[in-house]
């Protein structure tokens, strides 16, 4: 119950009660109106409302009575033209089951205009089902994906196209990123996304390195936690003045996947994934985040376009320091 509907059940049991106070007939009929409206809002509440409303948390999302966790799902289909996204749970028995599925065209709006009734539902429609499909993604690792083109949703519009992989170019640790503003005010579970489509697009992540070695942003608590980031300006902006002696240092996509993460799994050290200043991000298991890029890593390869044009010996596509 939302605190709208408690105030209103509040105001009309206090109306109510009131209603006892009066004498003769207009006590009667004030307690009776009043306690009618009250049964019909409380019957909306219970079983009208839920149906319309869609909750969507952090390890799963609510809709009415049924409850989805994300940790469960196997496959997403998200028929774009259609206005339509399906969660399914692949049973070993009955093959994949529908739990969930998204519609467009259920979307409210106060529109009147056609066009505009279209345009808010499609914008309400793409914004959930791309929150969803990110909170999937998070808990469920290795889900199928099919219709979904990027793995990052910075608003209700529409998803971009998948960049191309970029050929082996040097990117230097002044290089500034045109998506700074925009990636550092994203929530952390965005900004857990805009990691992984960042990382195999341009085959590295960023650690801070100081004399010392690598920064440690962990507590006697939560134990020994290494932070990463998409590129160097996002490490370089979270060391400002409280690491200052620490700098971006590169790390190559496939010597982070398969070098460091199992080792720092092995260590028991926890992966902070993109922090900024304010926020903190995803705090996972190295072997989790192993997995998670692995599989972008193969969907990336696997997409249109992602054809490498290096030839001959691998170069480091990162300036180093």
């Amino acid at each position: 119950m939302t605190a709208t509907q408690r105030w209103v059940v509040s105001i009309g049991l206090l109306l109510i009660v009131l209603g006892f106070f009066k004498i003769g007939a207009l006590g009667v009929a004030m307690v009776f109106v009043w306690s009618a409206m009250l049964f019909v809002w409380i019957l909306y509440t219970l079983v009208v409302w839920p149906r319309k409303c869609i909750s969507v948390n952090l390890r799963y999302l609510i809709c009415g009575a049924k409850i989805v966790y994300f940790r469960n799902i196997s496959r997403v289909v998200l028929r774009k033209d259609d206005g339509e996204m399906i969660l399914y749970r692949h049973d070993p028995k009955n093959g994949d089951v529908r739990l969930f599925s998204l519609h467009r065209e259920k979307f409210p709006t106060a529109a009147r205009k056609d066009f505009k009734i279209k345009k808010n539902k499609a914008d309400k429609f793409n914004k959930v089902s791309h929150k969803i499909i990110g909170k999937v993604m998070m808990f469920s690792p290795g889900v199928e994906l099919v219709g979904v083109e990027d793995l990052v949703n910075t608003g209700a519009s529409a998803p971009a196209k998948r960049p191309k992989r970029p050929s082996f170019e040097i990117l230097p640790l002044t290089a500034r990123d045109p998506e700074f503003q925009k990636a550092s005010a994203l929530s952390k579970e965005y900004r857990y996304l805009h990691f992984i489509e960042k990382a195999v697009v341009r085959q590295a992540v960023w650690a801070l390195e100081g004399k010392l070695g690598f920064l440690d942003i962990g507590d006697e608590k939560s134990g020994a936690v290494f932070p990463v980031f998409p590129h160097p300006q996002h490490a370089e902006a979270y060391a400002g003045t409280l690491f200052p002696e620490y700098t971006p240092t590169p790390i190559l996509i496939k010597n982070f996947v398969h070098e460091w993460l199992p080792h720092l799994q092995s260590e028991g050290i926890t992966v902070c994934v993109f922090p900024t200043p304010r926020v903190d991000g995803v705090r996972m298991e190295a072997q989790r985040l192993q997995r998670v890029a692995l599989a972008g890593i193969a969907r990336h390869d696997a997409s249109p376009g992602a054809a490498s044009s290096q030839t001959g010996k691998a170069a480091n596509p990162i300036a180093t320091k």
